[in-house]
């Protein structure tokens, strides 16, 4: 049964990875029964897919405190995991690359790492029964996702020219000005083997050899 979040009570997360994605719980004892406070969970990245299990683990221990920081900060957090690698991961110093960075944001918490116990693994399987198997996300999203029908393609054919026949090419050098409604125009053609062009003007017209 989900439950509002007790000040009064010891928080624990739980933390989850699976191949491609990861979960986390923030869950509070009541009576002797771990009842849930919030459920977060995320997919994981095209790079993150080759994350080793505890790495995986880190990302879903980061991304429940992210959204539960406004709760969980200043608190005594106990962390339960399937590997104890976590907990050394928070005492190691002088680590490089993302396992540095990372332990560099959790040095902020004070926080206990366990190895889950028996009992404490069907909280484990809890989260995992929440994460959909790829495959059949894949499949669902192939059934509600919008058909993609080919775009028709439209063919131009390409201009011919019948022999003997005269043509009259024609172009708008694209020069239009308007002042004081006054405007000029000039439109130009020429013909095979000769041509002429004209300039037009509000009042006049004029063609020059």
């Amino acid at each position: 049964m989900l439950k509002h979040f007790d000040s009064d009570r010891p928080p624990v997360i739980v933390v989850y990875a699976s191949k491609w994605a990861v979960s986390a719980a923030l869950i509070q004892e009541y009576d002797g029964v771990y009842h849930p406070v919030t459920f977060t969970s995320r997919t994981l990245k095209h790079n993150m897919l080759n994350y080793g299990t505890v790495e995986k683990e880190v990302l879903a221990l980061l991304r429940v405190l992210d959204v539960c920081y406004t709760t969980l900060a200043s608190r005594e957090i106990t962390a339960l995991t399937r590997h104890s690698t976590l907990a050394w991961l928070m005492q190691s110093r002088g680590l490089n690359g993302r396992l540095g960075r990372w332990a560099a944001l959790l040095s902020n918490w004070t926080m206990e790492v366990k190895k889950c116990e028996r009992g404490e693994e069907e909280i484990l399987g809890m989260l995992a029964a929440s994460i959909t198997p790829r495959g059949e996300v894949e499949e669902m999203l192939i059934a509600i996702s919008p058909r993609k029908d080919c775009r028709l393609k439209i063919s131009t054919p390409p201009p011919t020219v019948e022999k003997d026949e005269e043509l009259l090419v024609a172009n708008f050098d694209g020069s239009a000005r308007i002042k004081r409604k006054e405007g000029s125009t000039v439109l130009c053609y020429g013909g095979y083997p000769s041509g002429r062009s004209w300039r037009q003007n509000p009042d006049t017209l004029s063609t020059s050899p």
